[in-house]
């Protein structure tokens, strides 16, 4: 399905296109030359004069790396063996607040502004710091990002529904951080064939709260 809205379709011709996977990027010594995707079941190349990569920290790095060349044979922007190190992903707790009449105060507006480091550093070692996380995905959102088909989608979006507007909706959340930190071991790394299979995978090593090193694998 091909996604129109304004004001960057009439203004500027854009066009979203849904369900579609890059693969690979294919490059010359100095620009990107084409994206290959999986779109609809059948792959496809998408030619243009610029490509703007913003995929996130972890699906970024793991495109560069999965397109590698002759010329360049660590992947895209890697000459350095940099792409994907350094990665930092924080230990995050969500707790939900509803207020006692949360039917007579929903939960609105400028929910994501309140936050304290008091406990970031105590005598007894990093704590870390507490934050307002801002709104929570819509029961549709939450329903599409479980990825188990439409028709169960559909059926978990009727009974999410009920819940979001009773209680989330009407709650605050906060966010405990325990911040990890930017270990050059720590990074996001392509698995399985780098032309891109039907479940991209990516490693990375975990925080180290404890002194643990640990990989862990998971589809994105």
């Amino acid at each position: 399905m091909l996604f129109r809205s304004s004001p960057a379709v009439e203004k500027f011709g854009a066009v979203l296109a849904s369900r579609c996977r890059v693969l690979r990027l294919e490059a010359g010594k100095t620009s990107v030359q084409r994206a290959l995707c999986r779109w609809n079941d059948r792959e496809v190349a998408v030619r243009g004069k610029a490509f703007v990569l913003a995929a996130g920290a972890l699906v970024s790095p793991v495109l560069l790396l999965q397109s590698r060349s002759a010329e360049h044979p660590r992947g895209l922007a890697n000459r350095s063996d940099q792409v994907g190190r350094n990665l930092m992903r924080h230990a995050i707790d969500l707790m939900m607040i509803t207020p006692r009449r949360a039917e007579s105060f929903p939960i609105v507006g400028q929910i994501k502004e309140l936050a304290l480091s008091d406990f970031y550093q105590t005598t007894e070692g990093k704590l870390g710091s507490l934050q307002s996380f801002g709104p929570l995905p819509t029961a549709p959102v939450f329903a599409h990002s479980l990825n188990l088909g439409r028709w169960t989608e559909r059926a978990i979006r009727a009974l999410a529904r009920p819940i979001w507007s009773k209680y989330i909706s009407r709650s605050l959340v906060l966010a405990a951080v325990m911040e990890d930190l930017p270990y050059a071991d720590h990074r996001a790394t392509p698995v399985g064939d780098a032309a891109g299979a039907d479940r991209q995978r990516l490693d990375r090593k975990s925080t180290r709260l404890n002194s643990s090193h640990t990989v862990i694998s998971y589809a994105v």
